[in-house]
């Protein structure tokens, strides 16, 4: 894109030469921080014609069913995965059991006795999600008058198409709240709904962080 030029005239030409004089002061700015772009990250396996059923986290001295907090995040992964298939079209989101048709598929059983195969059975899941709740802090040692919370779990995903319990993906994943980006500074310590401030947010980062996995999303990027 030029700078259009004026016919005839002085008038004309002081313009020509403003408007370029601001065209190179824009590219000044412009070049010390480079080019930015976009890349597309796959998902962390196949989800091509795949289902996966997220089964809740198990948390320390706690089993896998007997966590609260672990029931809640997996559920809330689930609706996270649901909602993104409906935003972003089915091809670049996993398919994923309801967290309450998981819970139905168990109801009549102890499911803590079944092996994530049977489970994928009953729920029609050849993926399976199991996370562990390694830290889940609300209030980190030192802080004195704002909370921060820090939040780790670790994650495994099984493909129950090839018959092995080796996962096919196994990562830890860590989150704290606020961000480390400057966005926010903290929440202060004034009772115990503030900790459920700090709670909600590490659980929504989780929540976004795992879902992401399973989809293909862009990531910014800027180069120099």
């Amino acid at each position: 894109m030029g700078v259009r030029r004026a016919v005839a005239g002085e008038p004309g030409r002081r313009r020509g030469q403003a408007a370029m004089a601001v065209w190179l002061w824009l590219g000044a700015l412009v070049a010390p921080w480079g080019c930015a772009g976009h890349t597309v990250i796959d998902p962390v396996v196949d989800i091509e014609g795949r289902r996966l059923v997220v089964l809740p986290f198990a948390e320390a001295q706690l089993a896998r069913y007997d966590s609260v907090r672990g029931n809640e995040l997996a559920r809330r992964i689930a609706e996270r995965l649901l909602e993104l298939r409906r935003v972003q079209g089915e091809d670049e989101v996993v398919d994923v059991v309801r967290f309450e048709d998981l819970v139905a598929a168990v109801r009549e059983v102890d499911p803590r006795t079944l092996a994530p195969a049977a489970i994928g059975a009953r729920t029609g899941a050849d993926l399976v999600l199991l996370g562990e709740i390694v830290e889940y802090r609300t209030r980190l040692p030192g802080d004195v008058g704002l909370l921060r919370g820090r939040a780790e779990v670790e994650l495994r995903v099984l493909d129950l198409r090839a018959g092995s319990q080796r996962p096919v993906f196994a990562s830890r994943l860590r989150v704290v709240y606020p961000p480390e980006d400057g966005s926010g500074a903290g929440v202060l310590a004034s009772g115990e709904a503030d900790e459920a401030v700090i709670e909600r947010g590490l659980q929504a980062a989780l929540v976004r962080r795992i879902a992401e996995l399973f989809t293909y999303h862009e990531v910014a990027w800027m180069e120099r």
